[in-house]
């Protein structure tokens, strides 16, 4: 199990979930779709990986998300880069997990992650198209914002 996430982590979840939030709610009732956090992602009867955030439009979702999210966002975690960047996308693909937004705060980079033709993650542009003509883009300069020099 790794440690719990520091501050940092949580400023840019935070910063995270705000943007996207944002966007949905201007994007109107039309919108469907929804940021959660905290949430557990079943991808197996005995595996569970959690994301920072999910994107679902879905709105009959129940107690757990069961169907495949849109988008799922992660920020990495010193103490678990591997599982952050590496290990959380293999299942993500299999499941058809249109994109994943990679969020590095030591490093203050962001990686948008687009599912191809031929079912592989390719680096693409901060923006995507949900469903129900929803779009968000994560702005990578507002991601950072309230982060102190040092990342820690």
């Amino acid at each position: 199990m790794s440690p719990p996430p520091g501050v940092q982590h949580a400023r840019v979840a935070g910063n995270l979930f705000y943007e996207l939030q944002s966007q949905l709610e201007a994007t109107g009732a039309g919108c469907r779709c929804e940021i959660l956090a905290e949430m557990d992602r079943h991808v197996s009867d005995d595996e569970v990986l959690p994301p920072d955030l999910l994107i679902v439009c879905d709105p009959t979702q129940d107690r757990w998300v069961k169907k495949t999210p849109e988008r799922v966002v992660e920020v990495v975690s010193p103490s678990s880069v591997r599982r952050d960047t590496i290990r959380k996308r293999g299942p993500s693909r299999e499941a058809g997990v249109r994109s994943c937004v990679l969020a590095d705060p030591e490093t203050r980079k962001l990686r948008c992650l687009h599912l191809d033709e031929d079912g592989e993650y390719v680096a693409g542009p901060p923006g995507f198209e949900l469903h129900d003509g929803c779009r968000v883009r994560v702005d990578p300069e507002r991601v950072w914002d309230g982060l102190a020099d040092t990342a820690g």
